[in-house]
């Protein structure tokens, strides 16, 4: 499969800032591993969420194990405590 880039990477948080991941090493890594292929940001939790949720919290990283409805539970548990 060619080299296409994630359509997500122009506004993604982990890319665009430190708040997901604040040590630059792992941020490379995922970067590396998930952000320049099809084939692996397909495979990508943020993509994946933002696909479907229209959002990615920050807690998301690529390879997190958790499900879409865990997700939306913890984001929606961690809005009532603001």
């Amino acid at each position: 499969m060619a080299e296409k880039p994630c359509p997500n990477i122009k506004g993604c948080r982990l890319v665009k800032t430190d708040v997901v991941v604040p040590d630059p090493d792992q941020k490379e890594a995922y970067m590396k591993a998930y952000c320049y292929r099809e084939e692996t940001w397909r495979q990508c939790k943020r993509y994946q969420t933002k696909r479907s949720l229209w959002i990615c919290p920050d807690f998301v990283l690529p390879d997190t194990d958790m499900t879409e409805d865990e997700i939306v539970d913890l984001y929606e548990k961690m809005e009532k405590k603001e």
